[in-house]
């Protein structure tokens, strides 16, 4: 059966939010963390009662160092490395709900991307 992933928003940068937006002339619609919180915390309720597997973003962001700025390109969306974090949160919620369904460990069954002119070739190789 279906493994369900249930991820949580990430917590914000009030602050760079409100002064992207204030700089650009929006509002920033009061987005805060704070506002956030209820949210986070009804999708992980939802989580435990359906039995889905939670990825609690809200919490696990604010224990990175440098969140704020690292993971949160203006006080709100992702950095690069904020979505590799996510990423990496979800490749864990992964092995632990599915585990022969892990990230890396599934079987081939197309050619790799790179092999694409060499399939329409007939010379695929397997992928490394």
């Amino acid at each position: 059966g279906a493994k369900v992933i249930l991820m949580t928003p990430p917590p914000v940068n009030e602050a760079k939010w409100a002064s992207v937006c204030e700089a650009q002339g929006k509002e920033a619609w009061g987005r805060s963390t704070e506002r956030v919180q209820p949210y986070a915390a009804a999708a992980l309720e939802v989580a435990q009662d359906v039995g889905a597997t939670p990825v609690d973003l809200y919490a696990s962001m604010q224990r990175e160092p440098e969140w704020q700025t690292r993971l949160l390109a203006d006080g709100l969306h992702l950095t690069g490395a904020g979505n590799k974090r996510v990423f990496e949160y979800i490749s864990e919620a992964i092995v632990a709900a599915a585990p022969t369904s892990a990230p890396g460990g599934l079987a081939w069954h197309l050619p790799h991307h790179r092999d694409a002119n060499a399939v329409l070739l007939g010379e695929a190789t397997q992928p490394q």
